[in-house]
């Protein structure tokens, strides 16, 4: 996945207020505890780390402290980031929030918010991005207005890919032909007045856009898809802790499940049970597969088949071996080593295919409901997060050396005679 936009730095400064001062009605924040988060665009990339997906990152920070510690940030994380920098005279967008987390209060208190930033200067930000991306992979727009987005970027990521999802900011002609916008209510009543679902879908007609996602706080997700059909998410929020960063939660489940082959509605569910989630901790935090998977119309309790593998040439005996995982029961999800992940495990002279080749080909197949890439060395962390009934390997495994026996039961598949990848390699020579 590429995200493209504003990044940002979160500081949370936590304390105490009981007291009000002196000198204004405001209150007295006595200081416990600092610390920093990936904001915007950068939180965004880290909710699609966090949904186990290969993660490229395309923004700009200022030559300043939090720039500095943005970068430092990142480099915690499986990220990608490619840093395009801006002037040195420019800053680094800084959210500084001032919260009230004493046990007086059920939830989360913001007492104040703080944002010191400038405006970037797209001149050479376009050009430069466009040059270092190399494959039609989807990409997700976190547009905070601050100058990173602009029409002529969107003209031409619009001609390099279909899958664009994109959480606006600007006027939406800024964002004409894309697959997705995603406003929130507020935004979009700016736009186009009061909400119903026959304005909305002329108003999706009217940009061109294939779906049209409306975030709704308390009130859930809207959605009008590309055939003009409207689907309404409810909340099912017990109580709301803090909202900080739940539309950029929302915007990359969104991404992930219609790039892993959920289709629009399963994929707004995920992303109201993933919202769900978020608002009801405290701070900005990632969203992992536990969140989301189980909301959708599917029955995951009994039913979820997992496999996995690098699948770098496929043959007749990873066919069959998907054929016999999809007969276990009814999804079946196809864990996928990243290209990182194959060079660890396989040395550099593989994977033979790319990561986005390898999982086309598995998808093109119709086998797999879901085919993710994962960039662990084992499938267990994925595991763990999706709770599979099943696991199926083959032949050339014992029950006890497969990855997760711990947590699911255990099918193998004999090996088909004659089919070996390493062995297709070697006779290629």
């Amino acid at each position: 996945m590429i995200v493209i936009g504003d990044i940002m730095l979160d500081r949370w400064i936590e304390g105490s207020a009981k007291r009000i001062s002196p000198e204004a009605p405001i209150p007295i924040l006595q200081e416990h505890n600092q610390h920093e988060t990936l904001g915007g665009a950068a939180n965004v990339a880290n909710n699609c780390s966090h949904l186990r997906m290969p993660t490229s990152l395309f923004g700009a920070v200022g030559y300043d402290r939090s720039g500095d510690i943005v970068k430092d940030l990142l480099k915690k994380t499986y990220i990608d980031f490619h840093y395009l920098p801006w002037m040195a005279c420019a800053k680094t967008t800084t959210k500084t929030r001032f919260v009230e987390t004493s046990m007086q209060f059920p939830f989360i208190k913001h007492v104040m918010r703080w944002d010191d930033e400038a405006k970037f200067i797209n001149k050479f930000f376009t050009d430069g991005l466009m040059q270092r991306l190399v494959t039609d992979e989807p990409i997700i727009i976190s547009d905070y207005n601050k100058g990173v987005v602009t029409k002529e970027l969107m003209d031409r990521l619009h001609s390099w890919t279909h899958y664009t999802f994109i959480d606006p900011k600007q006027h939406p002609e800024t964002y004409r032909g894309a697959f997705l916008v995603k406003p929130n209510m507020k935004e979009y009543v700016e736009w186009n007045g009061r909400f119903d679902p026959k304005s909305a879908d002329e108003f999706r007609k009217k940009y061109h856009w294939n779906n049209l996602v409306v975030t709704d706080s308390d009130n859930g997700i809207h959605l009008v898809d590309e055939n003009g059909l409207y689907f309404h998410a409810t909340t099912e929020c017990a109580g709301v802790v803090d909202v900080a960063g739940a539309g950029d939660t929302v915007i990359a489940i969104l991404a992930w499940a219609v790039t892993q082959g959920w289709d629009m509605v399963e994929a707004v569910q995920m992303a109201n049970r993933g919202a769900t989630s978020v608002v009801s901790r405290a701070g900005v935090v990632p969203v992992d597969m536990i969140d989301i998977m189980g909301h959708v119309t599917y029955d995951f309790d009994d039913d979820i088949v997992f496999t996995n593998g690098v699948f770098d040439i496929l043959h007749e005996g990873h066919k069959q071996l998907l054929k016999f995982a999809k007969e276990q029961g009814k999804k079946l999800v196809v864990g996928i080593n990243s290209d990182a992940s194959v060079k660890r495990l396989k040395g550099a002279d593989r994977p033979i295919n790319k990561q986005a080749h390898r999982k086309m080909m598995l998808e093109m197949l119709g086998i797999a409901d879901v085919v993710t890439i994962f960039d662990d060395d084992t499938p267990m962390q994925l595991i763990k997060e999706l709770r599979p009934n099943i696991i199926v390997k083959g032949g050339d495994y014992e029950i006890d050396e497969v990855v997760g026996h711990e947590i699911a039961h255990v099918e193998i598949f004999p090996t088909v005679e004659g089919y070996s990848t390493t062995r297709i390699i070697e006779e290629t020579k």
